[in-house]
């Protein structure tokens, strides 16, 4: 046999050795070859060995031509020859890399110095030992107040040592003035002010929200608090459960409701972009008439009018309470006196304050009845109906109304966004174009104005 062919034989049977071994055929040199690189050893079952998937795949990689060009050649020759041909580039890339190398917080903010800093002097202290700032402490007090408690124990439990734990945060609460049922905080409002720079005059808001009936006790102040309390004595009704003895806990839940709702009064400094004061909170059962309401802002106004704090007006929800006592407050007659006429004139007095219903209430109000099946609203010859609207939504596409059938849903009535969308200028316009949508049109067109005479 001549050299060459021997060559040619030998090299035949290299590449048929090679892909023998590629699909596992050669047990003993893959087992000695995987002992060698410290590998996964063969898998045997007590009398024949096998070669797994797994190393078929790893031995298949390790006999690629580790000379083949891959993709990111042609990225990293690009940018070589650009690094290259722009000397500015490169003492760029190497400024940045030295100051990366020489300190890494140069650029950090303060923020970030200041959790850095606390973690490492906290970690050479016990678990009970950790000391904070009071700006980490505010931060602190600031996310677990937003964001809620589960949200504060999550981020304690992934930063230790950076955060306080909550006893820690429930210290700074206490620190800080405390709402107590039933008081209302008319000296705080001033320092609230004054200390804002804001303008001595607030406009005030009442609502009452469901709470859970609960009773809870306030070890500071030795009193049950959750009790609704009368207010023949007083005009807010005061806590005066306190806990001396077993037989005041038994007359409290013998004598007294506990409260199904929260009372909440507001202060609203006139001023953009300022935070509402909270007055007063206290509990509640539902059961008050027009006079307690009456009582109440007449309280305000001669206390506040003491410490030189102007009382703009007054507002509320559609409590038929609260509108009874605005009508009264604005001297506006209950019935008509004129038989003949249902018009009348009401006495307005600029110094007094003016009471208004809360616009969102107005405008949802207003939506529910034009929405109701059941009402016929007659506006002249034609009629005002939801079913012009929902013509309009399916003979125009969305883009041009903005509005889905979800807004037509009366079951929904706090939904003021659907108010803003069924009186825009884009959807009366396109009513124009509506069969007998005249009507719709203009009551359309009449919330607009009104939800603009309150809030422009």
């Amino acid at each position: 046999m001549s050299e060459e062919q021997n060559e040619t034989y030998c090299g035949e049977i290299r590449s048929l050795l090679e892909s023998d071994f590629c699909q596992g055929r050669i047990v003993e040199e893959a087992n000695n070859s995987a002992t060698q690189n410290n590998e996964p050893q063969i898998k045997t079952n007590g009398k024949v060995e096998t070669v797994t998937r797994l190393q078929r795949k790893q031995k298949e990689f390790e006999i690629f031509d580790k000379s083949q060009t891959k993709i990111t050649d042609y990225f990293l020759k690009t940018i070589t020859t650009i690094i290259e041909d722009h000397p500015d580039v490169q003492n760029t890339l190497l400024n940045i890399t030295n100051v990366e190398n020489t300190n890494k917080f140069s650029n950090i903010s303060s923020f970030l110095d200041c959790l850095r800093d606390t973690a490492a002097k906290n970690i050479r202290y016990k678990k009970h030992g950790n000391k904070f700032t009071e700006p980490l402490k505010l931060f602190s007090l600031y996310i677990f107040i937003v964001g809620g408690r589960l949200l504060y124990e999550l981020l304690h439990a992934n930063l230790q040592n950076i955060l306080p734990s909550i006893t820690t945060i429930n210290r700074c609460l206490d620190k800080e003035s405390n709402i107590v049922d039933g008081v209302v905080r008319l000296e705080e409002l001033k320092l609230f002010l004054t200390k804002r720079n804001y303008p001595l005059n607030v406009f005030i808001s009442e609502d009452q929200t469901a709470i859970i009936k609960n009773v809870a006790y306030d070890s500071k102040s030795n009193r049950m608090i959750g009790f609704v309390s009368s207010c023949k004595e007083h005009v807010f009704p005061k806590n005066n459960f306190y806990v001396n003895s077993v037989k005041d806990i038994e007359n409290a839940f013998t004598n007294y409701v506990v409260g199904c709702n929260a009372y909440v009064y507001m202060a609203q400094p006139l001023i953009d972009n300022a935070p509402a004061f909270c007055l007063t909170v206290f509990a509640s059962d539902n059961k008050f008439t027009h006079n307690d309401v009456l009582a109440r802002w007449m309280f305000l106004k001669n206390e506040l009018e003491k410490l030189n704090i102007q009382v703009t007006g007054f507002s509320s929800d559609g409590d038929t309470r609260c509108l009874k006592a605005m009508k009264i407050w604005s001297k506006i007659s209950l019935s008509s006196k004129n038989p003949y006429s249902p018009y009348f004139q009401m006495e307005f007095d600029v110094k007094k304050p003016v009471c208004i219903q809360d616009t969102v209430h107005i405008g949802t109000k207003i939506k529910t009845r034009f929405l109701k099946p059941n009402v016929f609203l007659p506006i002249g010859s034609k009629i005002v109906s939801p079913e012009h609207v929902k013509k309009l939504i399916t003979q125009y596409s969305k883009d041009k109304h903005l509005l889905c059938i979800s807004d037509l849903e009366p079951k929904d009535k706090m939904n003021f966004d659907a108010v803003e969308k069924l009186c825009a200028v884009r959807v009366t316009e396109l009513l124009s174009n509506i069969s007998d949508s005249q009507s719709t049109k203009q009551f359309l067109i009449l919330i607009k104005h009104i939800l603009n005479s309150f809030l422009n």
